[in-house]
């Protein structure tokens, strides 16, 4: 009777450990906050606003109400190879996440191999079977949840490298087409000073032959004319150095295709959009996200 109880006892107290020992290796997905409120903040700041909404979603481009470089962007969304590269990667950490997933449900195999011989009188047969296999892994430490959590933490990771490799091709394309519109106002100004100067010239001219200048101020009007020229091809070099750039940004190749009407200008300046506290601008950057949820990985 004695070592009955004791027995129980034993038992008991054995449940309990493995009970413990389950409970403890059951781990948790960790939790992020993306608005902590380490202290406690005013009403208002001298700019206006206490919350911003992450800059990493915002079409910003759109306050241009530019229709030629919302067109750019859009094409640079789909050609863009870094930006193709980032949602390659992205899909394939949605895929290992999947995977990672699928391994703690019960794995069932079916195969169906067909076999096909030829004998060394020249008769051939064959064969076909069936078959399939059972497999489940109870995972009672914990590894392919710990498994499945860091494939999750990759997928959080990659959204938000795709996002910062986003960011950084808008905003550069963004950079290049308002480049490449000033060189092409600064042609346009310098096609236009050019007849002017010529103009200027025939004018002086007339007067030199009229004796009513002389011929220094001929030749001043000549080398005017000759220098602002000389500025042409220098400035056509610099917009077809950023027509150039603007092509690799959209994945495309160089080409001497003018990307730039004759038409295009400078969109009126929108006021500057609130942008909120510091702390709120750290907490929308996508490579700072990215490398939190790398961390936590």
């Amino acid at each position: 009777m004695m070592g009955a109880a004791v027995t129980f006892v034993q038992a008991k107290v054995l449940a309990a450990l493995c009970f413990g020992l389950f409970v403890g290796c059951t781990l948790k997905e960790p939790r992020f906050n993306d608005n902590p409120q380490p202290i406690v903040k005013p009403e208002t700041f001298s700019s206006g606003v206490l919350h911003t909404k992450g800059v990493q979603n915002v079409p910003w481009w759109e306050a241009f109400q530019d229709p030629l470089l919302h067109e750019l962007i859009s094409a640079a969304r789909e050609g863009n190879f870094s930006v193709q590269e980032g949602a390659a990667r992205l899909a394939q950490a949605y895929a290992l996440s999947s995977e990672a997933r699928g391994l703690r449900f019960p794995q069932i195999e079916l195969s169906s191999p067909n076999e096909y011989r030829i004998s060394p009188d020249g008769r051939s047969d064959s064969a076909a079977r069936a078959g399939g296999s059972f497999f489940w892994d109870p995972d009672l430490f914990g590894g392919l949840q710990a498994e499945e959590i860091a494939r999750r933490m990759e997928v959080r990771a990659s959204s938000f490298a795709l996002q910062e490799t986003w960011l950084a091709v808008s905003s550069e394309l963004a950079r290049t087409y308002f480049a490449a519109l000033e060189q092409k106002q600064q042609l346009q100004l310098l096609k236009e000073q050019v007849k002017i100067d010529s103009e200027l010239l025939d004018l002086v001219r007339r007067n030199f032959e009229a004796g009513v200048v002389s011929r220094l101020d001929l030749l001043q009007q000549q080398g005017q004319l000759a220098e602002t020229k000389s500025l042409i091809p220098r400035t056509e070099s610099g917009l077809r150095v950023f027509e150039n750039r603007i092509d690799v940004l959209l994945g495309q190749a160089s080409d001497s295709a003018e990307r730039l009407p004759d038409t295009a200008s400078f969109p009126a300046v929108s006021p500057i959009p609130e942008g909120g506290v510091p702390s709120d601008l750290l907490l929308s950057r996508p490579d700072l996200q990215a490398k939190r949820a790398a961390l936590a990985a």
